[in-house]
């Protein structure tokens, strides 16, 4: 069963009313006054759901992004309604992408970042600007990793609704009735109120950059940089050093079989026959004739050990004997087991009163190659040069020798790191708990020892240190600037959306534009805002509405028209059912699945709520 199968497994109608739940996702990069952000909570849990902690920056991102849609929908609601659907919306997002992480979905760092660069609030000129998305993460009272797992999470659970809307079905019968709510477009007018570009408009003192500064200075910090040389000591590079001979392999090949000698297990089976009531002459023949017949694959071992073997004792077992260490069974046979390799059946073996055929059938005893021995060699040597230069390094240290310098004399190879921060060190080095202890503390000109694992050390010499500080006015001064311009826009942004209502007014305005036979499909606008225009009726014509986007832009609009459009062409009719009742069905599913998880789910909450 698939884990889609899975998921889905006792989720059914039960004939009562359902209620279609609506999931809430999407990037949450919008700049706006945050609840909460206050460094008094900056450590507050509100939510703990499944053992995972919400926090006061988390869920403040999501009650204003809930209070920007509800504004844009002309809903007004009292602050703890917004709070216990930021709530509700929080539990749902998280429940979805822990079942997503269960059933073997992921989000890789990598993609997360990706998210992070492509978002067009984090650009200067079309580009990502890392002090533009360092602004937001002051402003809304997050740290970069904090952020990159909100998205994560996020992510998480759209991979699992993705994967539900792939799967989703329903019989065309049930389709007809939903094809005449799709079948329109839209005309539209509009003005667009880019933050940005109003941002760019305003005015700063000097007055209020220092001021700013003076209140805000510790949010604008540099990182500390060294700048560090590395000798990499690590037995892979050593292994291209080591030399290894062919008559020291053929030592090491007899050394390693010594060393195993009895140190592992041989079971065999055996057929039995007796020359008591025969002659030797004549077992001997019966027994050629048995092995020519298991030989020709005219019989198996096994048929052979019922039909012809005199060992009752091991004759019901298929002719099974057991184990040995080599020293169990008789000479003869220990003999003869040493040499055999796996189901190898052998040449006839003879005891005082009976004649044999013996199977090996399992076998745990080591066996060497010459490559086997090799390699031996090369650990051994490798382990031994690997030693021997680090005693020569250390020494070296002690003689007050520099990295360079001892690179030279031990022919090994050095690198140097110019001016990095910690995150953009090796990430080799980063495993080494005792370089991340010590890093806030290097010393410019002493050399450490850092141990990586049992087959690595890497030496560290310190050339450049420089502490984290604060950045200088002039330093922090763009981002201040940035910063101060669009908390400008937004205190004036009632005003700017007035402005663009009175156009409407207007018998033509060239700052409107607008759109006929807007589809559901467009580009042209942000894809939100495209679904309240078709969540519209006929009777909201010409409502001149707000549309706060999560992008960072506002807009001011009217639908104009609703286009109904008769479809003609059988497959597109057949296209647009399939559309829409995957839509239905994924919209059930989704109530029925928030339902069974949220009724397994363990949820504590925070003083907030």
């Amino acid at each position: 069963m698939s884990a889609l199968d899975n998921i889905r497994k006792g989720l059914s109608s039960s004939g009562s009313t359902l209620i279609v739940g609506i999931l809430i996702v999407g990037l949450v990069a919008t700049f706006g006054n945050f609840l909460g952000t206050d460094n008094a909570f900056s450590n507050q849990k509100v939510l703990e759901i499944n053992g995972q902690d919400i926090s006061i920056q988390e869920f403040s991102l999501e009650a204003n992004r809930l209070n920007s849609i509800f504004s844009n929908q002309e809903i007004s609601l009292e602050q703890d309604q917004v709070t216990q659907i930021a709530q509700d919306s929080l539990i749902q997002r998280i429940l979805l992408a822990q079942q997503s992480e269960d059933n073997g979905f992921y989000v890789t760092e990598s993609f997360v970042k990706e998210i992070i660069q492509a978002d067009p609030t984090f650009s200067r000129d079309g580009v990502f600007n890392l002090d533009v998305f360092r602004g937001f993460l002051l402003r809304s009272g997050l740290g970069a990793e904090e952020f990159q797992n909100i998205l994560r999470t996020q992510y998480k659970s759209i991979q699992l609704n993705e994967a539900l809307n792939a799967s989703a079905f329903i019989p065309d019968d049930h389709l007809n009735k939903f094809v005449s709510s799709i079948n329109h477009h839209r005309d539209i007018t509009f003005k667009k109120i880019s933050l940005a570009d109003e941002a760019k408009k305003e005015s700063l003192s000097e007055e209020e950059i220092i001021n700013y500064y003076n209140e805000e200075g510790l949010k604008f910090m540099v990182e500390s940089k060294a700048s560090f040389s590395i000798i990499d000591l690590n037995t892979n590079f050593l292994e291209s050093k080591v030399q290894i001979t062919g008559s020291e392999v053929s030592a090491e090949l007899i050394n390693l079989e010594e060393q195993s000698s009895n140190s592992g297990q041989k079971r065999i089976s055996h057929i039995q026959v007796d020359f008591d009531s025969l002659s030797r002459i004549e077992a001997l023949q019966k027994v050629d004739d048995i092995k020519n017949q298991i030989d020709s694959g005219l019989i198996s071992f096994e048929d052979a050990v019922t039909n012809f073997s005199d060992d009752l004792g091991s004759k019901s077992l298929d002719g099974d004997l057991g184990y040995t260490d080599g020293t169990i069974f008789p000479v003869e046979f220990e003999e003869v087991i040493k040499d055999m390799s796996l189901n190898e059946i052998s040449s006839v073996v003879e005891l005082s009163s009976s004649l044999h055929l013996i199977k090996l059938t399992e076998s745990n005893v080591d066996s060497f190659t010459a490559k086997d021995a090799r390699n031996s060699l090369i650990d051994q040597k490798t382990q031994s040069l690997f030693v021997s230069i680090e005693e020569n390094i250390l020494s070296s240290i002690e003689g007050d020798k520099n990295l360079f310098e001892i690179s030279q004399l031990e022919d090994l190879p050095i690198k140097s790191f110019s001016n990095v921060s910690l995150n953009e060190a090796p990430e080799y080095l980063k495993t080494s708990e005792d370089f991340l202890d010590v890093y806030d503390s290097l010393s410019p000109g002493e050399i450490l020892e850092f141990p990586i694992d049992n087959d690595r050390l890497v030496f560290l010499e310190v050339e450049e240190f420089l502490p984290e500080r604060q950045k200088t006015l002039e330093e922090a001064k763009k981002d201040i600037t940035e910063i101060l311009k669009f908390q400008k826009v937004q205190d004036n942004l009632n005003n700017l959306v007035d402005e663009s209502v009175l156009l409407f007014a207007q018998t033509s305005s060239s700052e409107l534009t607008s759109y006929e036979d807007l589809k559901r499909d467009t580009s042209l606008l942000p894809n939100s805002m495209v679904s309240e225009i078709f969540s519209l009726r006929k009777d909201q014509i010409n409502q001149i509405r707000r549309f706060d986007a999560l992008e960072g832009d506002t807009y001011v609009y009217t639908l104009d028209s609703i286009d109904e459009i008769r479809l003609e062409d059988p497959s597109e009719k057949d296209s647009q059912q399939n559309e829409f009742a995957k839509s239905a069905v994924i919209n059930i599913e989704d109530s029925l699945l928030m339902e069974q998880l949220r009724s397994n789910a363990s949820i504590k909450l925070g003083n907030l709520l």
